[in-house]
């Protein structure tokens, strides 16, 4: 699992049927810090996540599996919006 930020959005005029009627977001990952990374990718939002809210993120086949019906391609999808991060000295 990742964590990010959402920095922007994406809007398809074509697309893979898979993709249509999807929520694309553009996401900066933090670092273990929390900081912002300058590492961005572009995810399927399955939460509804807004403008500057932090995210967590599922990759691989778990980010596909949590889509219904037809599977789009996707490396990373949003499977959550976190309230608070607590880093332990």
């Amino acid at each position: 699992m990742n964590i990010g930020k959402v920095i922007g959005s994406v809007t398809l005029s074509h697309c893979e049927p898979g993709l249509k009627n999807k929520k694309l977001l553009i996401i900066k990952f933090l670092k273990d810090n929390g900081e912002l990374s300058e590492k961005y990718s572009i995810v399927v939002d399955k939460m509804g996540a807004g403008p500057h809210e932090k995210v967590l993120l599922v990759k691989g086949k778990e980010a596909v599996d949590m889509l219904v019906g037809y599977k789009p391609p996707s490396d990373l999808t949003i499977c959550g919006i976190i309230d608070e991060i607590l880093l332990q000295p």
